[in-house]
This record gives C-alpha cells, sequence and structure tokens, in this order.
C-alpha cells in the first residue's frame, strides 16, 4: 500500500508544503483544472510564494510527478524479498487500490501520467512508472526464481498490474477480476521452477 508523503524527501519546508497543496489540488479536480491560485488555496501559500519556487504550473506538477515516481520506487525497493511468490505478490499489493489513501495516490499519479499524451516532458514521467515497477518485478524473478530470460513475463506483468491498477480507479470491477485472475497466473508461471530438457 502507498500513500503520498514527503517527510523523507529533501525538499525545503516550504516547497513540501507546495508539492502537498498540489496534490491536494489534484485529489479533487483534474490536471487541466487546476491551477496555482487553487494550489495555494490548499496550502494557504501566495501564487508568488508558488511561483517563487516553481517557475510555473508544468514545472510544479512535473516536480510533484518526480517526487512521486520517486516514492513509489523507493516503496517498491523496500519490500522485503521472501520466497519470489510472496514477494512478487506483494508487489501487486502494493501497485493496487487498497484504501483511500493509496487511490488518491494512484489517482494523482495516474492524471499527471496521462498528461504523457500531451506532452513529451511528461512521458518520460510516464516511463519512470513503468520502469519501477518493470525493475522490481525482473528483480525478485532473477533474485528468486531459475527463470534466467524471463522478459516477456516481467513486462506482461508490469503491464497486466497497470492495467489493473486503471480498472480499480474507474471502478470496472469486471475488467479487474479477469486481469487479477491473469496476474495470478502470471505469477505462478514466473515462479514455477522452469522446464529444462
Amino acid at each position: 500500500m502507498v500513500s503520498f508523503d514527503l517527510t523523507n524527501s529533501s525538499y525545503s519546508q516550504t516547497q513540501k508544503e507546495i508539492l502537498e497543496g498540489a496534490f491536494r489540488a489534484l485529489r479533487k479536480a483534474s490536471y487541466s483544472e487546476v491551477s496555482i491560485n487553487d494550489v495555494g488555496a490548499e496550502q494557504g501559500h501566495s501564487t508568488g510564494l508558488i511561483y517563487y519556487h516553481f517557475d510555473d504550473k508544468d514545472r510544479l506538477f512535473l516536480e510533484l510527478a518526480t517526487a512521486m515516481a520517486a516514492q513509489l520506487k523507493d516503496t517498491l525497493e523496500s519490500i522485503q524479498k521472501e520466497s519470489a511468490k510472496a514477494t512478487l505478490s506483494t508487489i501487486a499489493y502494493t501497485v493496487a487500490v487498497e484504501d483511500e489513501d493509496s487511490q488518491d495516490f494512484y489517482t494523482v499519479l495516474f492524471d499527471l501520467r496521462s498528461q504523457g499524451f500531451l506532452r513529451a516532458e511528461y512521458r518520460e514521467y510516464a516511463g519512470e512508472i513503468s520502469a519501477s515497477i518493470l525493475t522490481s518485478i525482473t528483480t525478485v524473478v532473477q533474485d528468486c526464481t531459475d527463470h534466467k530470460d524471463s522478459s516477456d513475463a516481467t513486462a506482461k506483468l508490469t503491464g497486466l498490474l497497470l492495467q489493473r491498477l486503471e480498472c480499480q480507479l474507474l471502478f470496472d470491477s469486471r475488467i479487474e477480476e479477469a486481469l487479477e485472475a491473469e496476474i495470478q497466473r502470471t505469477i505462478e508461471a514466473l515462479t514455477e521452477p522452469s522446464k529444462t530438457n
């Protein structure tokens, strides 16, 4: 499970407050609807102070996106390595909507990620999200199983987790259930002993 938290980040206290205000503003409205004034209202800071720390709305939200991507990466890297199946299941649980905090986190994350369709600078951020999940899965499979060439299966599991997350955010339970079954089958396939002749 993941929730937005800048406690251990290297941002100044004012920057943290501004980024937290941006996060809260994006929980209430989409990227295109949120203004710097909305961010200031969330945190009680003037727009001048926000512009002092972040040049414009895009810089502010790109920094928020970067902070969220780093937090997800850190969360995934901190998962205790157990058996391959248990660790992959924990990753799958982490990349899921399990409570209100994780729903807020992933709603904002996907809103910012969707900007990649329109802006090149957000495409890099969107790729970082997928890469963090893929790296975590690949590391577990390489370290804990005898599957040495599993790049297709790890990419498939990453895609399935992102699709399931999107279905959870859109409250599409029928598709979510089908994806969950496929996620479990893929985890089983990645963790069963490889068949060598």
